[in-house]
């Protein structure tokens, strides 16, 4: 199987991970690979990218880095960005050679979105976005229209392994909703009477018993489980985009058990779930068993093994 099919056309890939040690890279160095007789490629990391592994680069592509990067030298240079990291300001540039590198990017949503912009104006016809650990931030329809989730083994409890896989790609794959408020910047729960506008501080249970579904603005995370729950019976959430849940795990299957669901007023579309089943500190798994065990629990999503595809 090969990965550059399944992106279905797509301009703009974000690939983004569980965790440390997930394939990330390896994962744009296959799409790199196979794109580069086919496409005009542009390629950028949010943060630090190819730190584990190294970017493969073929020659001809466009590339957003930092000035400070090594690499640096060895680009034809197209223009300089107004997008600042830690590393010196980003520019942009066209490889003449093919070539490894660790590539530092741009550190904000706002200013990837400022480089896809450019690197379209300069011919691109698959910009690529490695990120730094699990950054789900790039998946925003904002900057992308399709994500690739990199799955690796790096987890404290390996016995919750799979839970923790699925339940990264069920908040990631939560459904769109029908309908939102035309406001996306504060609280509001849905009434007979359209969306309303509501303060945390003053809702109690009765005051929502006709609710069904409210919207929650900016980040969903653990602790707003308790304001959930404090109302006593199941809503349905509402947020901007699915990157804004912020749960760890086992909130998010308790969440689940409890009757709560969760929606996105828009989302960009889980392409694929990338294998990675070695670990950083030198533990395995039989990689037959994981993509077998993967495939059939993240069914419909497709699922493609690293090391033996």
């Amino acid at each position: 199987m090969k990965v550059l099919p399944l992106l279905n056309g797509r301009q703009v890939i974000s690939v983004v991970g569980t965790g440390k040690g997930s394939g990330k890279t390896t994962t744009v160095n296959f799409i790199l690979s196979e794109g580069k007789k086919a496409l005009r490629l542009g390629v950028t990391a949010f943060g630090l990218g190819g730190v584990q592994t190294l970017l493969q680069i073929p020659e001809g592509s466009l590339i957003a880095l930092a000035r400070n990067c090594e690499v640096t030298k060895k680009l034809e240079l197209l223009d300089e960005t107004d997008a600042n990291s830690p590393w010196g300001n980003i520019v942009i540039g066209r490889t003449v050679e093919d070539c490894e590198a660790v590539i530092a990017g741009p550190v904000s949503l706002k200013d990837l979105i400022k480089i896809k912009e450019k690197f379209f104006a300069l011919g691109c016809e698959l910009m690529v976005v490695d990120s730094s650990l699990n950054r789900k931030s790039l998946s925003s329809a904002f900057l992308s229209q399709g994500v690739i989730l990199s799955a690796g083994i790096d987890f404290p409890d390996r016995d919750s392994l799979f839970e923790e896989i699925l339940s990264q790609v069920e908040m990631l794959t939560i459904l769109e909703a029908t309908s939102f408020p035309p406001s996306l910047n504060r609280h509001c729960a849905k009434k007979k009477e359209g969306w309303v506008p509501f303060s945390l501080e003053e809702v109690t249970p009765s005051s929502f018993e006709e609710v069904e579904e409210i919207f929650w603005p900016g980040a969903f995370l653990n602790e707003h489980a308790n304001f959930l729950r404090s109302l006593d019976f199941p809503l349905s959430v509402i947020v901007e985009e699915p990157w804004h849940l912020f749960l760890t795990q086992s909130i998010w299957c308790e969440l689940k058990k409890e009757g709560y669901t969760f929606k996105a007023a828009s989302r960009t579309p889980l392409l694929l779930v990338t294998l990675n089943p070695l670990s950083s500190t030198g533990f395995s798994l039989d990689p037959r068993d994981f993509s077998s065990r993967a495939s059939e629990m993240l069914k419909p999503v497709k699922v493609f093994d690293l090391l033996y595809e």
